[in-house]
């Protein structure tokens, strides 16, 4: 567990340091870039370490994540893929109304009436939920306005609350092992 547990420390320092670094884009972004990097080879250490020992592989083919878990290691991953075989990871702000569930980009509802006049209303409302409603000339969107910094994986929630969401799942990963297996 030495190696695993080295691989998590070195990606909670990144995950400080993202943290430490909101507000200076260069570095936050080279620490995001780091942090995601890390942290996506925890579980891979953590495989090379345990794999032969009695019972760990069924154990770990046997824990189920949340629907919301799976979004999460989802994005996460599409996320490290991204940063390793493509491009950097760089944030942006995005604009979404909606709720946790659903969404949409504001930009791309934009998009599609660029170079055309538009009537925007944008009133403040108690309800529920999200409701989207379109046609060939109108759109029209409800729920709540979020604006995010964060890349395109997680449009509508802050980057470093879904890396800390993400350390939380890893950390109680490891911590099952380690009680588990030792």
């Amino acid at each position: 567990m030495e190696n695993t547990e080295f691989r998590l420390n070195e990606s909670k320092f990144f995950l400080e340091r993202l943290k430490d670094s909101k507000d200076k884009s260069f570095e936050f972004e080279y620490y995001l870039n780091a942090y995601i990097s890390s942290s996506r080879s925890v579980i891979w250490i953590m495989n090379s370490e345990y794999s032969k020992v009695k019972g760990w592989k069924k154990w770990y083919e046997d824990k189920g994540v949340s629907e919301e878990q799976k979004k999460l290691l989802d994005g996460i991953v599409k996320m490290r893929n991204r940063s390793l075989k493509q491009k950097p990871l760089k944030v942006t702000t995005y604009i979404t109304i909606g709720d946790d569930k659903n969404f949409c980009d504001i930009n791309d509802v934009a998009k599609r009436f660029v170079g055309k006049k538009v009537a925007i209303e944008i009133m403040e409302e108690k309800m529920d939920g999200f409701n989207f409603y379109e046609d060939t000339n109108r759109v029209e969107v409800s729920g709540e306005l979020k604006i995010s910094t964060t890349v395109e994986e997680f449009k509508n929630k802050d980057i470093i609350d879904i890396c800390i969401e993400y350390d939380a799942w890893l950390l109680n990963i490891v911590n099952e092992c380690v009680s588990i297996f030792g």
